[in-house]
């Protein structure tokens, strides 16, 4: 083989594995932000959560009419709801906060796979 051949093969030798240390390097960090991610945005959706206690309260109220009154009472039970009726931007937001996550954990298993 000449000179330049010789280069040229040492050059890819050295590159290629220049290139697989930079890329496994990169992943590395590309996981650690992507986990740290992750944990910000389930501290946001734990906190959009709905205040449940106005209906756990109800419920306990017509619990306790029940245990005084007598069970043969017929009540009504058409006031309690255990939905609320959110405007579209909420179902939204909330929509996009929970599907952050999954793609976030799609793209960290793409990782993954490519440091392996």
């Amino acid at each position: 083989k000449d000179d330049r051949s010789k280069l040229w093969a040492q050059y890819r030798k050295f590159s290629n594995e220049y290139d697989d240390h930079q890329a496994h390097g990169d992943v590395t960090v590309i996981l650690a932000y992507a986990g740290l991610l992750l944990t910000v945005i389930a501290a946001f959706v734990i906190g959009m959560q709905p205040n449940s206690a106005d209906t756990i309260n109800a419920h306990l109220i017509q619990l306790i009419e029940i245990t005084v009154n007598g069970s043969s009472v017929v009540h009504d039970i058409s006031n309690l709801s255990s939905s609320t009726e959110d405007s579209s931007s909420t179902v939204w937001i909330q929509t996009l906060a929970y599907i952050s996550p999954a793609l976030i954990i799609m793209a960290v298993f793409g990782a993954v796979l490519a440091k392996r």
